[in-house]
């Protein structure tokens, strides 16, 4: 019985060639030759200009990611006020009613 539950997964190897055989499906031609244009080009640009490209775009992701942290922080806060805002107007309908009933009573 162990022997056969062993015998359902294929081996690493026989999985390998599935997942390429698979992916060859999925990408079509254009998709290749996209890439091996980009691996191309990027062949060609001298390495200290590459590592210089990618470190300015991680910088400018990790700027991007902190004022998007910042956007949901400012949100919260906002959320509050708004809170105190409708807390108050609600308050001031209900003495507003009040001070109405006392008068029309007088």
């Amino acid at each position: 019985m162990n022997n056969e539950l062993d015998n359902i997964l294929p081996n690493d190897e026989q999985m390998q060639k599935g997942l390429h055989a698979l992916s060859k499906d999925l990408f079509s031609e254009e998709e290749d030759f996209f890439e091996q244009d980009a691996q191309e080009g990027l062949q060609q640009m001298p390495s200290e200009k590459l590592c210089s490209i990618v470190d300015t775009l991680n910088a400018d992701l990790n700027k991007k990611l902190q004022k998007n942290k910042k956007r949901k922080r400012a949100g919260i806060a906002s959320q509050q006020g708004i809170y105190v805002i409708t807390i108050t107007i609600l308050i001031l309908v209900v003495m507003a009613f009040v001070v109405i009933k006392i008068f029309n009573k007088g």
